[in-house]
């Protein structure tokens, strides 16, 4: 452990990604504990802010003569031109992508070029789940021999369990996600209603916001459930924990995923989570807490299975969550890898 403590404080990187990003802020927060040195490039979009963008990459040629290894959030714009840099030999630096969601199923077509250019000529690409990894590699076969698998982490000492779930007649649902159609908020709405309209007693609590939410709205009002179906609006990082320690069981109704945060966040603080089954959900919490989109007889099967079961049931499977959080995505453990991936590749490259 001194070896690797000792290995780790020699690496000098450059962390490009968007820190408002709650995993990427985390990561990088990581990063300064455990390594000599961290510059930040604040990432943002290149069609947003064109300038910023080419302002940023300037500085990533310019202090990379001082770092080690250059890491960036997303095989995508950034990974690509700076890869492509590295290329020509602008760039003398190895480096480093963590793959997600979005490269591979909302922009590898539009920018094929572009993303088979940072996945060709990047040292190492960290996909952050199985799926994500075996879905870029059939893509990008040539990229197989340069990408591993590292999760995800939450901090578990934050995420906590404060209040134990199921002490009230009442079962809370909770969700969290920004108001699109791929978050499958809507549906899970018409969902809830249903369930309310039949007797069940059962809460839904939304937070976050986005294009949807006056929709949402409107739905609620109309049918009448606004005490039943509650949206909570943005939580604030402070208020996060106590809002999932609010809920009893959290569903996350995506269509898409890479590694969601949330579920995480929710196994941490103790609660059941029921999922579709994106990204390796199904082998996390179980074929039996998954479901596909666009089952909602499976998923309405799946809350009033809740309801029924004995509350001694329904909270061992809230310490098994907890412990399978603890023992797989505590973010001290998942940044060390990142890290020590990341030094194995510098060491390789010096």
């Amino acid at each position: 452990m001194k070896f690797m403590a000792k290995m780790l404080d020699e690496i000098r990187v450059i962390f490009v990604g968007d820190i408002r990003s709650s995993f990427q802020r985390d990561l990088y927060t990581e990063f300064r504990r455990l390594l000599a040195k961290v510059t930040l490039i604040r990432a943002s979009p290149i069609l947003q802010n064109p300038i910023r963008f080419v302002k940023n990459i300037a500085r990533v040629i310019l202090l990379s003569k001082n770092h080690d290894v250059i890491f960036v959030e997303f095989l995508s714009f950034y990974a690509g031109i700076l890869s492509f840099l590295k290329r020509i030999g602008i760039i003398k630096k190895p480096i480093v992508v963590r793959c997600h969601r979005t490269e591979i199923y909302d922009l590898y077509d539009k920018y094929k070029w572009l993303i088979n250019t940072a996945a060709r000529n990047a040292n190492l690409i960290i996909c952050v789940g199985k799926r994500i990894l075996n879905d870029l590699t059939k893509k990008i076969p040539f990229a197989k021999r340069k990408s591993i698998m590292i999760y995800n982490g939450v901090d578990t000492s934050k995420f906590k369990i404060i209040r134990k779930p199921f002490t009230n007649s009442e079962l809370t649902i909770g969700t969290l996600g920004i108001h699109i159609p791929r978050k499958g908020i809507l549906e899970l709405i018409l969902v809830a209603i249903n369930l309310i309209k039949t007797g069940h007693k059962i809460k839904l609590k939304i937070g976050s916001s986005g294009p949807l939410t006056s929709l949402f709205k409107r739905i609620i009002e109309a049918n009448k459930v606004g005490d039943r179906i509650v949206l909570d609006g943005f939580i604030p990082d402070s208020k996060l924990v106590e809002w999932y320690n609010d809920i009893d069981v959290f569903i996350l109704n995506s269509k898409s995923e890479g590694h969601p945060v949330a579920v995480l966040e929710a196994m941490c603080c103790g609660r059941v989570v029921i999922a579709t089954g994106v990204d390796d959900l199904d082998e996390i919490l179980g074929k039996e807490w998954t479901y596909k989109y666009g089952e909602w007889k499976k998923l309405m099967s799946l809350i009033n299975c809740i309801e029924k079961m004995n509350r001694n049931e329904l909270k061992k499977i809230s310490n098994t969550n907890r412990a399978r959080a603890l023992k797989d995505f505590d973010l001290k453990k998942q940044a060390l890898k990142v890290c020590v991936a990341i030094s194995r590749v510098s060491r390789k490259s010096s």
